[in-house]
């Protein structure tokens, strides 16, 4: 059983933290993926219905990720990832707030 949220400490807070980042920096991999699987089946069966939904919200996905990471990473290390530092070709993600 997990302590009531209000018993979490700063450092706690930290350790969570840094796992969120974790976990929405391999949503983002995984998103990045399947974004790539989707490209290169519209590159063998042709642009369909479902592929072009399909990659829009593989889009929309990796999107929401970046806000995510971008936001944790603020949020923990006082930073803010350059969009540079996204590791997928297909979509680096919106630019990074100035």
């Amino acid at each position: 059983m997990s302590p009531p949220l209000a018993s979490v400490i700063p450092g706690d807070l930290h350790l969570i933290q840094r796992r969120m980042l974790e976990q929405t920096r391999h949503g983002f991999e995984v998103s990045s993926s399947f974004l790539r699987t989707l490209h290169r089946a519209e590159e063998v069966v042709g642009r369909t219905q479902e592929t072009a939904e399909a990659i829009a919200s593989a889009n929309l996905s990796l999107e929401k990720h970046w806000e995510t990471y971008v936001h944790l990473m603020a949020t923990t290390f006082g930073q803010v990832p350059a969009a540079s530092d996204s590791n997928d070709g297909d979509h680096a993600g919106p630019a990074p707030p100035s």
